[in-house]
């Protein structure tokens, strides 16, 4: 009766977890619910690089088609007609990739509070990065160096810090 008052709900699925990912919040997750978490990133990805491809595709297809000799070679056909399938399903690939997108960004801001308190690097640690150089510029914060540059925590994992932003900045190795 007491463990399952101590046992800890997971931070995606919220069932209770018994081992799993511990997190510097005091909070866990499932190794399951982690693995799937990287698993459906990969997967929203490489949906829209595949959209991409195929909108890449139907671009160069549509510039092919207005270009003068294409046109020229194509007096005899109803080349208007596929031309028109083409813009169309350009614009179904642009909508698809928008809504591909946002649902990577809401995903991601799902699962940016567990990243938030990993005891490690997090997944996404590029991108923080990458959030705390567009913030500071690409020089240390404390000497304004602009080689050797490292993300630290301000306040270390192991003292309670977390991997959020406002506990990243640049400094020198």
């Amino acid at each position: 009766m007491l463990w399952d008052v101590l046992m800890l709900n997971c931070e995606y699925c919220r069932r209770p977890v018994p081992s799993g990912v511990f997190l510097s919040n005091g909070r866990a997750i499932h190794d399951v619910c982690f693995e799937s978490i990287q698993h459906k990133d990969k997967d929203l990805n490489s949906k829209i690089d595949q959209e991409i491809i195929k909108l890449d595709r139907f671009e160069f297809e549509l510039k092919k088609r207005k270009s003068f000799a294409f046109k020229l070679s194509s007096i005899f056909s109803d080349s208007e007609a596929e031309t028109s399938k083409i813009e169309s399903s350009i614009l179904v690939k642009v909508h698809n990739i928008s809504k591909l997108f946002y649902e990577l960004e809401t995903f991601r801001m799902k699962i940016k509070s567990i990243y938030d308190y990993f005891l490690t690097y997090p997944p996404d640690w590029k991108e923080r990065r990458e959030i705390v150089v567009n913030r500071d510029g690409q020089h240390c914060c404390k000497c304004r160096c602009i080689i050797n540059l490292h993300l630290h925590h301000k306040t270390p994992l192991s003292r309670g810090g977390s991997n959020k932003t406002d506990n990243l900045v640049l400094d020198v190795n």
